[in-house]
């Protein structure tokens, strides 16, 4: 579908540009009408991701029999394996030349389950005994509740070097873009009373077995795509708007250079890929604005994996850095929308 999408998006590129005389300037926009507020109302379905850890440095410089084992999480391990809705908002803006695009979305989830198995997990605050500590472990079978809030964020600064046929029944504007999508959720872990303090890791850390953990996890990362709609005028008004992006981020480096904090600078392998499709119909309410009613389709792909450096010896020793990480992340969302240009 992505590739339809943007193949679909460039042979009809190509088709305009073979009319140059068909095309004007920047975006062409009908006067006094500016923006777009919508407010999205819809599900994610579905919303996976995963930790899956592989190896870890200093396990080569211990007889096997003493080696870490490695840990894997998933949103499924905590009964998160149902569609959710969402509420949000979006938002457009143009000029000339350029459009700003926001859409901001919230899904909160809740789930009830028993522990797969041993879970050891890094929170932000969990208390035993008049004692905060950051780390909960949750022994297999044990029944808990999990609230998770998460906000999504995508914001885009797009580049329309022209518009084709901009007075013609049909009118077809392509853009290029660069943005941000990020990724914000708060979680909650309550597994009954806190019963005692595990020892785990080495380096040793202190586990609190059962209690009410909570924590929150953030990531932000860039896209670069191709973008564009399709406007049908439907009668003097009224107006039918497809619009469509893909977007890409490819990155192999080091966590250094993206400036990000990490207890230790880790290789990283990033790989991000963006489809978003929605539909409006369009009827006027007056002379500068319209009343909207469409839908919506999006899907992030996001895998990333996290290495540790190749150090020498007695660097891997002292600093016992924890195991390297697979990171996948898939979220598809279905929304119907409706809002106002003005």
């Amino acid at each position: 579908m992505k590739r339809l999408a943007l193949a679909s998006t460039t042979a009809l590129l190509i088709l305009s540009l073979a009319s140059p005389a068909a095309a004007g300037r920047g975006r062409h926009r009908e006067p006094g009408i500016r923006s777009r507020l919508n407010i999205t109302v819809g599900t994610v379905d579905p919303f996976e991701a995963s930790v899956v850890e592989t190896n870890r440095p200093i396990n080569q410089l211990r007889p096997e029999n003493q080696r870490d084992n490695a840990e894997s999480f998933a949103l499924q391990d905590f009964g998160f394996d149902r569609s959710n809705d969402t509420v949000g908002l979006s938002f457009e803006h143009m000029w000339k030349y350029f459009t700003i695009f926001v859409d901001a979305s919230q899904m909160d989830a809740a789930a009830i389950g028993a522990a797969p198995r041993d879970l050891f997990m890094s929170v932000d605050e969990i208390v035993f005994d008049g004692q905060r500590f950051d780390y909960q472990a949750i022994a297999e079978g044990t029944v808990y509740n999990a609230d998770l809030e998460t906000t999504f964020l995508n914001t885009r600064l797009a580049y329309t070097p022209f518009t084709f046929n901009p007075d013609g029944v049909v009118q077809f504007v392509p853009w290029v873009h660069l943005g941000v999508f990020g990724i914000y959720g708060t979680f909650d872990v309550d597994a009954g009373l806190a019963t005692g303090i595990q020892i785990y890791e080495n380096p040793p850390r202190n586990y609190v077995i059962g209690g009410q953990g909570s924590g929150d996890v953030a990531a932000f990362g860039p896209e670069l795509g191709l973008g564009g709609e399709l406007k049908f005028k439907l009668g003097h008004k009224a107006r039918l708007t497809l619009q469509g992006n893909y977007s890409i981020f490819k990155f192999s480096g080091q966590t250094s250079d993206l400036g990000a904090s990490a207890r230790n600078d880790k290789s990283l392998d990033y790989d991000y890929s963006a489809f978003d499709g929605r539909a409006f119909l369009e009827f006027p309410m007056g002379q500068k604005s319209k009343f909207l009613i469409g839908a919506e389709y999006k899907v992030v792909d996001i895998s990333a994996l996290t290495e540790a450096i190749d150090r020498p010896l007695e660097q891997v020793v002292a600093l016992r850095e924890k195991f390297n990480k697979n990171i996948d992340m898939s979220i598809t969302t279905v929304n119907i929308t409706a809002g106002f240009r003005f």
